[in-house]
């Protein structure tokens, strides 16, 4: 059986720095990660996991959205892991390997192939060698990989971390086999290696992103607003995304019309968000969410199906 690495038991503390020099700052501790920021005043924590098993943790405007995501590895679950500052899974997450492959150490972020989009570089084992694995935004495997890296000594050796320095992707097995491998149209390097592209300090990030997007929606993104997973057991996520802070009403009902949920929040605006609905005294079948966006000016609403299946 594979084994795989301890989880933190020191804590680490981080700043993260924006393009337009506001800040966050992160706390890891014994795979706590939170993100903590200064709001009106107040300190306010987002709890970004709290699995107890994760790997360091890359910071990058990964979607382009014009706000720092994290990508990790939670190794209790054996996939990569990407959330925006709210905690919220960013869209095409999370990600899961081969079978009979175990991820480990830190996504790497570059735009390996020159087409204006970020990829995540990622190494996987098993019992015979180290690889690695890339995958474009929409979670897909990029072409051409995965690269083999070389064999394996001991299932309980760390890897020695890859990196990206230049336009070259650089790996070294547990058995020592060094690879190198060059990508002629490598852009926009966001995260290069463990720790990030400034090495002289292992716990900062800084992000780098262009201006964000204008929203193309009025009020209630209606294509960020659904339900994962879908179909669920005894959990699923209700995701929605608003163009301003507005009031979100979600009632949930069954196929008969009877009313099994009612709550009213508000929302933060800008990023996604999303919220955990207990199902595990839902019986299997099928519900319908109705999900309404009211601001000081307009009301807009999106009807939602939630199948539950056990």
């Amino acid at each position: 059986m594979l084994q795989h690495s301890e989880p933190f038991q020191r804590k680490h503390t981080g700043i993260i720095e924006n393009s337009d020099h506001s800040f966050l700052f992160y706390l890891l501790r014994d795979g706590k990660l939170s993100l903590f920021s200064i709001e009106n005043e107040r300190i306010n924590e987002t709890v970004i996991s709290d699995t107890g098993f994760i790997d360091w943790p890359a910071f990058a405007d990964f979607n382009g959205d014009g706000s720092p995501d994290i990508l990790y590895i939670d190794h209790n679950t054996n996939r990569i892991v990407a959330k925006n500052r709210y905690g919220t899974m960013l869209r095409d997450f999370p990600l899961y390997p081969p079978s009979g492959i175990r991820f480990t150490g830190t996504p790497l972020i570059a735009d390996l192939n020159g087409d204006g989009s970020k990829e995540i570089v990622i190494t996987g084992q098993d019992q015979y060698s180290v690889n690695l694995y890339a995958f474009t935004g929409r979670g897909e495997p990029l072409q051409g990989f995965p690269l083999h890296v070389g064999g394996v000594s001991d299932q309980q050796n760390q890897p020695v971390h890859p990196l990206i320095t230049g336009n070259h992707l650089i790996a070294v097995s547990h058995t020592g086999d060094l690879k190198t491998w060059t990508f002629p149209n490598m852009q926009r390097i966001a995260w290069s290696s463990k720790y990030g592209n400034r090495t002289n300090n292992k716990v900062s990030g800084f992000i780098d992103f262009d201006a964000p997007p204008a929203f193309d929606f009025t009020l209630l993104n209606r294509d960020e607003t659904y339900n994962w997973p879908n179909p669920a057991a005894d959990e699923t996520f209700l995701r929605f995304q608003t163009s301003e802070q507005a009031e979100i009403r979600i009632k949930i009902t069954t196929m008969s019309g009877r009313l099994i949920y009612d709550q009213q929040f508000e929302s933060r605006a800008g990023l996604a968000e999303e919220i955990l609905i207990d199902t595990s005294s839902w019986g299997s079948g099928g519900y319908f969410a109705l999900v309404e966006a009211k601001s000081s000016s307009v009301t807009e609403r999106k009807l939602v199906k939630i199948a539950i299946v056990r």
